[in-house]
């Protein structure tokens, strides 16, 4: 009977949340780098896909517990989806979208309907979306 608000309050989150790390991403983008970085190389993100830890930690960033990848995980472009499940069987098996930006996954999106509705979706690779079948 929520599901419709509670997506809607998730995506609020995310695009509320990508805004402030756009910002943040912008303002670290302007500070100098260092000429000596030991740091390895990020991988370009056409070559990146999340792993099943990326989206644990994903949903639990968006306030989600509990889930485990149930199944295997679609990537491209720096785009990541898989399918999850509540390991306690608490609440529906739901589709997560992931997102590399400055070399860490972040969550754009997660549940059962319109999962392709919200405004980052629309950028999101054909491959990803197809992935999420009826659910997009």
């Amino acid at each position: 009977m929520f599901r419709p608000l509670f997506c809607l309050t998730v995506i609020a989150c995310a695009v509320g949340s990508a805004a402030c790390r756009s910002q943040a991403e912008h303002h670290h983008a302007a500070s100098p780098t260092p000429a000596t970085s030991s740091a390895a190389p990020s991988p370009s993100p056409s070559d990146a896909c999340a792993s099943a830890s990326d989206f644990v930690k994903g949903l639990a960033a968006g306030g989600a517990t509990g889930f485990r990848v149930d199944g295997r995980i679609v990537c491209d472009g720096g785009w990541a989806a898989a399918h999850m499940k509540n390991v306690r069987g608490l609440t529906d098996p739901n589709w997560t979208v992931l997102r590399l930006r400055g070399g860490q996954w972040h969550l754009v999106t997660y549940g059962t309907d319109g999962l392709c509705d919200g405004p980052e979706m629309k950028s999101a690779p054909a491959k990803v979306k197809k992935a999420l079948g009826p659910y997009c």
